[in-house]
């Protein structure tokens, strides 16, 4: 339910700002809360239960993790000029 009040201010906020700036600028600025919006709606029409949410939350860490081992190896001493 709160995805959904979120992207209805998301909303309002992307025509308050087309009437202000302009489609095209108001766009720009709107793309990456589309986005967001898109992808927690999507998610949102999924049933959740325990298990998946275990799932979810390892793949999760899983990714976290890659990725800080991945900025640790980019940042270590030496590797970069």
């Amino acid at each position: 339910m709160i995805w959904l009040l979120f992207t209805a201010a998301v909303m309002v906020s992307f025509a308050v700002g087309s009437a202000s700036y302009g489609m095209k600028a108001a766009g720009v600025e709107f793309r990456g809360y589309f986005y967001l919006c898109a992808a927690a709606l999507y998610c949102a029409s999924f049933p959740f239960d325990s298990r998946r949410m275990k799932a979810l939350v390892t793949v999760w860490l899983a990714g976290a993790g890659a990725l800080v081992a991945l900025a640790g190896f980019a940042g270590a001493p030496g590797r970069c000029n």
